[in-house]
């Protein structure tokens, strides 16, 4: 579970953030003429992502940021802000066109360095949820979003308490359905690319395998292919860790099962 944690200077911080209304932020391919300002966000739930285009977790992060973001937005109470550590405004620009966000102009150092020196950023990629009145919800939003993704929406700490006492629940409870199903998904992706649904494979002998190593993986898909030919109720959901979705794919082709990925 990621704490809800409203140190003083975070505090700080999202006062300074929301109250700063002549500041504004750039729209992704947007002229400056319809450049947002922070007062066009009262009342919304904003991320605020701090990033490079140098940092390689940042670039396998931000896809998956993008993907949640697409969902968040459609809700109409949300926003995210991109803070560049970026060296220069070229690599800035081309990592900036991968976003379907807002951005802190690259020129307006002062206010980047602020928000970095304020939220007490020490690593990238790092992202804080404020909530719609300024108040910091959260600030380990990349781990939420790695490990719930829009199911911790709005990222407020009643929200995740929520989250941890349905796990504790789901624990006490354990079946396919709590371990494989969420709010969004109640399928697996076979290795030819079709759904396969949680409930098909309810009530057979369930393997997991977690870690792809070749030299087991033949094996299990040897194995695999005796128990069907003798029709047993067997079956095999592979749990990928790869950080993007090429690599999963690339490991799941390898595998005659069904599979779910969860990104590392």
């Amino acid at each position: 579970m990621y704490p809800y944690n409203d140190e003083t200077s975070c505090a700080n911080a999202r006062c300074s953030f929301a109250s700063s209304e002549s500041l504004n932020l750039e729209w992704n391919g947007m002229p400056p003429e319809v450049n947002v300002k922070i007062a066009d966000l009262v009342g919304k739930i904003v991320g605020i992502y701090f990033s490079a285009s140098w940092c390689g977790p940042c670039q396998r992060f931000t896809p998956t940021f993008v993907e949640a973001y697409k969902e968040l937005y459609a809700k109409g109470d949300f926003e995210a802000v991109f803070v560049s550590t970026d060296k220069d405004e070229e690599s800035f620009k081309e990592y900036f066109a991968k976003m379907p966000w807002l951005a802190i102009p690259f020129s307006d150092s002062t206010t980047r360095r602020r928000l970095n020196d304020l939220f007490k950023v020490r690593g990238i990629p790092h992202l804080v949820f404020l909530g719609g009145n300024g108040k910091l919800l959260s600030n380990g939003g990349v781990a939420l979003i790695k490990e719930y993704g829009v199911e911790a929406y709005p990222f407020s700490p009643e929200k995740l308490n929520e989250i941890k006492e349905e796990e504790e629940a789901a624990r006490r409870n354990q079946s396919l359905s709590t371990l494989l199903v969420t709010q969004s998904r109640d399928f697996l992706i076979s290795n030819d690319g079709n759904k396969v649904l949680v409930s098909e494979i309810q009530g057979k002998m369930v393997a997991f395998a977690i870690k792809h190593c070749q030299e087991f993986t033949s094996k299990l898909v040897e194995m695999y292919k005796e128990l069907k030919d003798k029709e047993e109720k067997f079956e095999v959901v592979l749990i990928s860790l790869d950080n993007d979705e090429q690599s999963y794919k690339e490991i799941l082709k390898k595998h005659p099962l069904p599979g779910r990925a969860i990104q590392g």
